[in-house]
């Protein structure tokens, strides 16, 4: 589990890098049109730090981010975030 934290976190990072190029340059993003920061790329960080914080909270070790409560309001407020835009954002969530 911490590898697939580790490797939710270096994806999402990597967007989010990406993601500030794009809204440096002026570029819309290429994905469906959405906002930048993608919905995506906030899903994915809030997803690795959600795994994380839950490999803490199994072995029983204090959140390192100011002592902070699990799950950690950070890793809530990035999940949280991203999940909003997707739902804002998708046709899925229309009617036909």
């Amino acid at each position: 589990m911490l590898k697939a934290a580790k490797w939710l976190v270096i994806l999402g990072s990597g967007w989010l890098v990406f993601d500030a190029i794009l809204i440096v340059l002026g570029v819309p993003n290429p994905l469906f049109g959405w906002p930048l920061p993608c919905p995506v790329t906030l899903a994915l960080l809030g997803s690795g730090w959600l795994v994380f914080d839950a490999i803490l909270i199994v072995l029983g070790v204090p959140n390192p981010l100011f002592g902070w409560p699990l799950p950690c309001p950070v890793t809530l407020a990035l999940l949280g975030s991203g999940l909003l835009l997707l739902a804002l954002k998708s046709k899925a969530f229309e009617r036909s």
